[in-house]
């Protein structure tokens, strides 16, 4: 496996596949082990350009948005059918690379074939047209590609975060040019094997490298729309590369999520519910919650019991079935985390790890919980299976608190009564709050969710993604009555 996968950093562009040309300093290395895999490998500026001008084409030509919906679906359908073989290969590297447990990774590979062709399932039975017309007067609204669209993704689960960027993008006729994430770009490169048997030269291209590479993409006057899943400092930049051009841009940035827990709750029951959501992809998820807000006469129960349910976690490599906590990443992000966690003990708070970590060359970092931080509402999120937990007076104190962050991502209340845990959901200014659960999935099949503050530009949902990647045009017979 080993062999094969080092291999795997391959450019598509314009139809054909090769390995980037400028081999970079960093490493690729298994996150269970650390052992050396790879060099990161980055795509030269002549092969960039190359990307560019053939998705500049497609747009310009037509060729891709001439298919009509149907014939585009056909071309879909093709690239998810070739995906289908290679399912197994992704979940391997996601999991070598970015320290998710396998079985995880199996579920998210399983799930691209028919994220792929949902959007243009839709396109085709006629999303992107309403019939407008007044008084016999024929009127249309037609959302067309706005053109050449970049997606950047970050590592922690990078298909699961492209995939349905790039299907909405190529279902109403944008071509694609996606930026693998440096830290994991192995499902990447198989994803772009799976493209290149199924889609026309240009229509979906992929290449390789670090930040050099992702801001001469967004700076390109041929990129139309730019959609960006990652960190706040990041997400800056593109915003200030596309402004100059009024590009639209989607970022879905970092999120310091909170949760209230109501003193009605059953500590037990809260970490049950609470724990997987804090562990889920070893932490490293942006949905997380980070900060807990509890009655102090609840405090010492709720963090014994979270504590305990972490201990439940099977902690071990990310490739064995038997595991459900996995390592970080890489070793530059189990750095960070550690330094956040040691800020917090050295300003007087107490870390308590649920369980020791494995003492050898992997990233493993165990699942913590700190108790005696001070709330800090400028606070950054740290990207890890770390939970902070204060204790407040009452729910008013807790819902400030919340509400008192950069950010407004997501959102958690844990309560006995639903109906007061909803009410104080309500009051959350974030853009998706659960009750009683943190699972991965939506809370209804339309949802839509906005970003607040630093967490972002846009939003999820199907309809915001048709939004993002197309414009309205209105098409009609004008009204002669009217007298002006």
């Amino acid at each position: 496996m080993t062999a094969t996968f080092t291999a795997i950093q391959q450019d598509l562009i314009d139809g054909n596949l090769a390995e980037p040309q400028v081999r970079l300093d960093a490493e690729l290395a298994d996150a269970n082990t650390g052992e050396h895999l790879a060099h990161q490998r980055q795509t030269e500026a002549a092969d960039l350009e190359r990307a560019l001008a053939a998705a500049d084409r497609v747009h310009r030509s037509g060729s891709w948005l001439d298919l009509g919906a149907e014939g585009r679906a056909e071309r879909i359908a093709a690239f998810a059918a070739a995906l289908r073989p290679l399912e197994e290969a992704i979940a391997q590297a996601d999991a070598r690379l970015t320290g998710v447990p396998i079985t995880v990774t199996r579920m998210m590979a399983g799930s691209l074939a028919d994220t792929l062709v949902a959007p243009v399932a839709r396109v085709a039975s006629g999303a992107c047209t309403r019939d407008m017309s007044v008084d016999g007067r024929p009127v249309w609204l037609d959302r067309i590609p706005r053109g050449p669209a970049a997606v950047l993704v970050p590592w922690n689960a990078p298909l699961g975060v492209a995939t349905t960027k790039i299907a909405h993008a190529l279902a109403v006729g944008c071509p694609v040019i996606l930026k693998a994430p440096e830290w994991a770009p192995a499902s990447c490169s198989l994803f772009a094997q799976a493209a290149e048997a199924g889609l026309p030269p240009g229509v979906f291209q992929l290449v390789h490298g670090g930040p050099a590479v992702g801001s001469a993409l967004v700076a390109d006057p041929r990129i139309a729309v730019i959609s960006f899943t990652g960190g706040t400092a990041t997400g800056r930049d593109i915003a200030a590369s596309a402004a100059p051009r009024l590009v639209p841009v989607h970022l879905e940035l970092s999120g310091n999520n909170p949760a209230v827990v109501l003193d009605d709750a059953d500590p037990t029951a809260v970490a049950a519910q609470l724990v997987p959501g804090a562990v889920k992809l070893n932490g490293q998820w942006c949905e997380a919650p980070r900060r807990v807000y509890v009655p102090k006469a609840l405090h010492d129960d709720l963090v014994a019991a979270m504590l305990a349910r972490m201990r439940q976690e099977t902690m071990g490599s990310s490739l064995s079935d038997t595991t459900t906590f996995g390592p970080l990443s890489h070793r530059a992000h189990l750095n960070k985390v550690r330094s956040q966690v040691g800020a917090l003990v050295a300003a007087g708070a107490t870390a308590t790890a649920a369980m020791p970590a494995p003492e050898d060359n992997g990233c493993f970092f165990a699942p913590t919980v700190v108790t005696g931080a001070e709330h800090d509402g400028s606070a950054q999120e740290i990207f890890g299976p770390v939970v902070i937990v204060i204790p407040v007076a009452d729910d008013r104190t807790a819902v400030a608190l919340a509400n008192d962050s950069q950010y407004g991502l997501a959102g958690y209340v844990f309560g006995a009564k639903e109906s007061r845990a909803l009410e104080v959901g309500r009051r959350l200014r974030v853009g998706e709050v659960k009750i009683n659960g943190t699972s991965l999935l939506n809370l209804a099949p339309d949802a839509e969710q906005s970003f607040f503050g630093l967490s972002g530009v846009g939003g999820h949902g199907s309809e915001e993604s048709f939004r993002l990647f197309t414009g309205a045009r209105m098409t009609g017979v004008d009204d002669p009555s009217w007298p002006i």
